[in-house]
Order: C-alpha cells, then structure tokens, then sequence
C-alpha cells in the first residue's frame, strides 16, 4: 500500500504532540480500510523514528507470502508483555547490569511483573537518553474480536498509571465498535486522534503512479470522481484505482463503478463482485465458491490450483484453465501472488469469505472435512497442521478427534517450530475438554506426554 502527502502532514503533527505530552495515551482511531496499520508501519520505519517498541495484534497479509497471518492473531496479556519487554531489553544492550534489566524474559513468570519491568525500563530508557519511549500497539480492535476473556487489553495502563516519558500509542478501530475495550480508552485523559480521509491530491499520486487516464477526462476529474464516491476511505480508493484500468472514459468507468456498487461501502462491493462471479458461471460452480471460501478461512497459506483441485475432486470436474478464469473474476478481493499462489488482498476480505463460509450449511462441513485429510496428508508441513487442523476438524464436525493428534510429536515440533504460546495452552484445555466430554481415554497417555513436553 503506497504513502500518501497528507498522512505524511498529518503524522508529522501527531509526532508533535506525542514527544510534547511526553507522557499518556494516545488512541488512532478508525474505521475498517482507513489505513491505521500503514500509520503505525510507517512511523515505526522511518529514519530515527520515535517508536520504541512496536507489537501487532495480528500481522497484516503480505501476498507475496506463502503462509498467510492467521485470523485470531496474538492476543494474550503474556505473548503482549513478553513480546514488549524483550523489545525494551534489547535497547540496553552493554548497559544491561547498570539497569537491572532481565536476563531471562522467560524466568519472569507473571504477566504483572512483566508489566511492571516494561513500565520500570521505558522511563530508566527516557531519563538516560532525553528522548520520550513510544510503545505502539496496532490492531487493538483484533484482540477485542478474539471472544477470549484473557486478552492483553485488561493489562494496558491507564495514562495516570504510566511513568514520565512513556507513551502509548494504540491503533484500532473506533471504541463504540468495541465493547471490550478498556473503560478508561473512552476517558477525557486519552487523546483520541482519528485518521482523515485521503485527499484529491493523494488520488492523483495513486492515478498517476498506474499511468491512468482518458480522454474525456483529465486526472484532476478522475480524481474528483473517486473521491465523491469513496469519501476518501483508504481501501475504498485503492479498490477504485484498481477498477480504473482498461477503460476508455470516464463515462465507462463510472458505469462500471456505480453497477460494482463501491459508494455503497466495502461490504456491498464484495457482495456485488462475488455475486456476479457466481452469476457468470453458473450454480455448478458453487462448490468452488465453498471451496475457496473454506481454504481462505482455514487454511494459514497462499492457495494454489494443485490444492484447489485436490479439494475439488469428487466435486465438481473443472480445468486450471477454468479455475484461473472463475479466479481472474472475483479480483482484486483475491490476488495471485508471483509464485502462482493465491491470496486474500486485505484481511478484510478472509472476513467476508469466513462469513460466506459459515454461511453454508452442509457443504461447509463437507469441504471442511476435506481440508482436514488435506492437512493430515501433508503431515510434514509443520506450520500447516499447527495453524489449520483443530480449528478445521471443529468445523467439520471431527472435534473429539483432536485429542489423538495431541501427542509428544505434536508438542516436540510446537517447540521446535517456536509456535505461540497463548496457541499451546489454547490447544491443550481443547484437548482436556474434548476428553473429559467424551470419557475417551485411550490416548491419555500421549496427551499427557505432550503435555510435560511443552
């Protein structure tokens, strides 16, 4: 995703004002699309940035990758303050004995005392080198969604709890959306600063950069356009410039605009462009709508037509050369990437699939029973299985078998592989239930001996 002047204006102010407070909590807000990611991503890059530590919720798609962030993300109060706490270490390097700074993250059990040590060395970080510690936390709204009660937003300190010198900046979605937000987020002593709307001048830079333009219309009208439709929404306008290509006008492109329903907002313009893929080929190819929806729902990767096929099979007969076609129409929501695997363009769009897909019925458990035989003949794709296989043998309706894949072997590669922790302990009280509400316990010795492996 490109910068854009205006955000670069407006970053600067916000600079400004966060090494002025010196000390609290400020808040970006806004809403799906507006770009908040792309703000803390480019403050934490730039030369001499005033980031200290930075943490993501979830880690945003990158199409180019062959395994893809998994939904949920990393939301645990322990993986936030451990994670933060090595980040803040890592800056006393050589100075280490003079700060008393932990040796062993790992030896310091309680996520308190985390905290604590975390709050301790960004205010010893701010009075040894006069600079204020900006600790950023993106996607805030993710850890919200999780559904788990022990998320690391219980654990975030309040501005009157924060030493001198230290900022937090927290990026996600607006606190009305969010019931599980902290209560003191929506506070007077919280400085809520929420994301502007791109500029004309912002879509010029885009229309000019794909080398857009007709012969009805000049750039600055283009641009004008997209603008009145999108209301400057950042993943709006990126949708808009991509549907822009291949016309010869703008009354053409406007036609094409207003029929794919963009002015309505994001979801509508999934709805209309999944629809019309739908309508175009007809309703013997429902199963590859199942199908791919399934795959970008549960599966962690970029989807290949090998896979695809393979999932397909017994389903409906179909050619790569049909499947690229039906691919090609639902763009830009699925992107191939240059090694021929395909992706969801934004996380946004695994949202629309995952609803689609547990929209279903039948067929979901169907294709998601297949995913599973999929996942369990690829045994040696490590992080495949640790991502995919329970969430996928619940949805197929396989749930009390999960305790026979959870044994020594399973836990050994966990380790081996550095697979989250709040992912462990979630997987092992899945197993203890699923066990103790079936009174299976033929594999309660294995399960044990994953168990005293982690």
């Amino acid at each position: 995703e490109p910068f854009f002047q205006s955000r670069v204006r407006w970053i600067k102010d916000l600079k400004d004002e966060i090494l002025e407070k010196n000390k609290g909590v400020f808040f970006i807000s806004g809403e799906p699309g507006t770009g908040k990611s792309n703000i803390i991503n480019y403050m934490a890059n730039e030369e001499n940035s005033i980031i200290t530590t930075r943490f993501h919720s979830f880690k945003p798609i990158n199409v180019e990758y062959d395994v893809m962030p998994a939904d949920e993300g990393i939301y645990s109060s322990e993986d936030f303050w451990k994670n933060t706490l090595i980040q803040i270490k890592d800056k006393f390097e050589g100075r280490m004995e003079k700060y008393n700074v932990p040796v062993a993250v790992e030896a310091i059990k309680s996520v308190d005392k985390k905290m604590k040590e975390v709050l301790r060395l960004a205010n010893c970080l701010y009075k040894e080198t006069g600079k204020t510690t900006v600790i950023a936390v993106d996607g805030i709204d993710h850890a919200a969604r999780a559904g788990k009660k022990n998320t690391f937003l219980k654990t975030l300190p309040s501005p009157s709890r924060l030493p001198e010198g230290v900022v937090f900046v927290l990026a996600g979605q607006p606190y009305s959306n969010n019931p599980e937000y902290p209560l003191w987020l929506d506070g007077n002593d919280v400085i809520t600063k929420t994301v502007p709307a791109l500029e004309r001048d912002d879509i010029k830079q885009l229309l000019t950069n794909d080398n857009i333009c007709y012969e009805d219309a000049t750039i600055e009208e283009i641009a004008e356009y997209i603008l009145s439709v999108t209301k400057g929404n950042t993943l709006s306008v990126m949708y808009a410039v991509y549907d822009a290509k291949g016309h010869d006008s703008i009354c053409n492109y406007e036609k094409y605009i207003t029929d794919r329903k963009l002015a309505n907002g994001i979801d509508a313009y999934y709805d209309y462009i999944w629809q019309s893929a739908m309508d175009k080929w007809g309703i013997s190819y429902k199963h590859v709508e199942i199908v791919l929806s399934g795959t970008m729902t549960l599966l962690n990767r970029g989807i290949t037509l090998d896979l695809l096929q393979a999932l397909l099979q017994d389903l409906i007969k179909i050619t790569d050369i049909q499947l690229i076609c039906w691919m090609q129409s639902i763009e830009p929501l699925i992107i191939e990437n240059n090694k021929g695997a395909y992706s969801a363009y934004v996380n946004d769009v695994r949202l629309f699939l995952r609803r689609r897909f547990e929209k279903s019925g039948e067929s979901k458990r169907i294709v998601a029973d297949k995913i599973c035989e999929y996942i369990l003949k690829e045994n040696t794709n490590v992080a495949l299985k640790h991502d995919s296989l329970f969430r996928s043998l619940i949805m197929a309706g396989r749930r009390k078998e999960i305790p026979r894949y959870f044994d020594a072997k399973y836990a050994y590669e966990a380790v081996i592989e550095s697979r989250p922790l709040n992912e462990l302990e979630d997987q092992t009280y899945t197993v203890l239930e699923v066990l103790a509400e079936n009174g299976e316990l033929d594999c309660l010795v294995d399960v044990s001996c994953a168990i005293s492996t982690i």
